[in-house]
Order: structure tokens, then sequence, then C-alpha cells
């Protein structure tokens, strides 16, 4: 499988999604958006259409175990939600640790002067983007391995 083309990542939440996207390169992890969504009918046509509009070859998604590292019911939806997309989209689909993300989202939209209780969506997508750059990194220290 080739190392380039766009990666997506996906914060999932039982309402919404936050969004991220790398470059086609996969040196960059931008937020892109946060969907909401009332079925997963909607969701999949949210998701069809920047899949094809950005031609992602990967997509990450994160999975919020414990800070103890176990599984909880949200683990086990986000588990599930992964398998959905594998099976809807036929993409790879890598199913990586988000603890914390949503703590790194939040102290970076801080930084930049934006109030995070107002910006629930930009904090979803924002912590899509730190669980892309995680990922990234990862595989840039294995390639170097």
């Amino acid at each position: 499988m080739s190392d380039h083309g766009r990666l997506l990542a996906l914060d999932y939440g039982s309402h919404k999604v936050g969004v991220a996207l790398s470059d086609p390169l996969r040196i960059t992890a931008s937020p892109l958006e946060t969907f909401r969504f009332h079925s997963r009918v909607e969701l999949g046509r949210q998701l069809a259409e920047i899949l094809e509009t950005y031609e992602v070859t990967k997509i990450v998604v994160g999975i919020p175990y414990t800070l103890a590292g176990g599984e909880s019911e949200t683990t086990g939806n986000a588990l599930q939600f992964a398998e959905w997309i594998e099976d809807k989209f036929g993409l790879p689909v890598e199913r990586v640790d988000e603890r914390l993300t949503t703590r790194q989202a939040k102290d970076s939209l801080q930084q930049m002067g934006v109030k995070t209780g107002h910006n629930k969506d930009r904090v979803d997508a924002m912590a899509a983007a730190h669980l892309l750059r995680h990922y990234l990194d990862t595989q840039s220290k294995e390639n170097l391995s």
C-alpha cells in the first residue's frame, strides 16, 4: 500500500464527528469540520462526499479508551463505528487511541484565543487533527526504525 494520499481522521461521537485531513504527502494534519448527524445514512453521505472530494486513501478513527487503558461503552461504540466505516467505504481503517485529544484540542484553541465553551464543533475537528498528527508522527517514527 502506498504511503501517499490523503488521510481522513474521525473523532466519533454519538451525534457528531470531528473531521481532520492530511495533505497528500501525509505531512500536515488540519481540522476540517464537524458533522452533526441523526442517522448513519446521513453521516455516510457526508463522509462519501469528503472521501471523493479529497481523494482519501485511508481513514483513521479515534478510539476513546479509558485513562487506565480499558474499554467503556463509548470505546465499543467507536470500534463498531470503525468497522462500519471499513465495510461501507472499503478503505483501510486504522484504529488509534484518542485519549487526551480533546484536552489537547481545547488547549490549542485557547492558545489561539478561541473560547472553547461555545465552539464545541471546532474542538471536535481540532481533536481529530491532534489524533491525525499523532498517527502521522507514529508512522514517521516506525518508518525510521
